[in-house]
């Protein structure tokens, strides 16, 4: 039973809730993700959607809901993913001697331009999961409250926007 009286940071109340602080319950919890893919992931969707005068993707916590996203659907999609992360780890280190994460945005946006552009063999595993990761990103971006005042910041859509069909209008 909980005593209302009772502070929140009591003993008896740590004891309710495992043992966790308050501050520990406050931050996010990763389900797929270790701190260092957490900490990639963020820097992924940064580049991809930079802030600008509005938040950017990692502002808008794309990095945490991927998070939750994969742990909780299908194992393959996850190992997928996690695979794709290893890749960019492993090409960033054997090419500049470190993790993705760590290496200056202009670097980064190097790489990223790299996986963006035409297919090549040697870079099929880290395209693939580039592309991946931009259809993560914008997807959760815009249907996160910062993604949404993105789109609607330029006022409605104009009236010819969409099928123009006479049954449809």
């Amino acid at each position: 039973m909980i005593n209302c009286n009772e502070p929140a940071g009591s003993v008896e109340a740590r004891r309710r809730r495992g043992g966790r602080s308050l501050a520990a319950e406050a931050q996010p919890v990763r389900r797929a993700f270790d701190a260092h893919q957490l900490a990639t992931v963020a820097a992924l969707a940064t580049a991809i959607i930079p802030r600008t005068d509005t938040p950017g993707a990692a502002d808008a916590k794309v990095h945490v809901y991927l998070d939750k996203i994969l742990a909780a659907g299908p194992q393959r999609a996850r190992q997928s993913f996690l695979d794709g992360l290893l890749w960019l780890d492993t090409y960033c280190r054997s090419a500049f001697q470190q993790p993705f994460r760590e290496l200056p945005e202009a670097r980064q946006v190097e790489i990223l331009n790299r996986l963006n552009g035409k297919p090549d063999a040697a870079l099929k595993v880290g395209q693939s999961f580039f592309r991946s990761v931009k259809q993560w990103t914008s997807r959760i971006y815009f249907s996160t409250e910062a993604g949404f005042q993105e789109l609607k910041k330029s006022g409605p859509p104009p009236p010819s926007y969409g099928c123009t069909h006479e049954a449809h209008k």
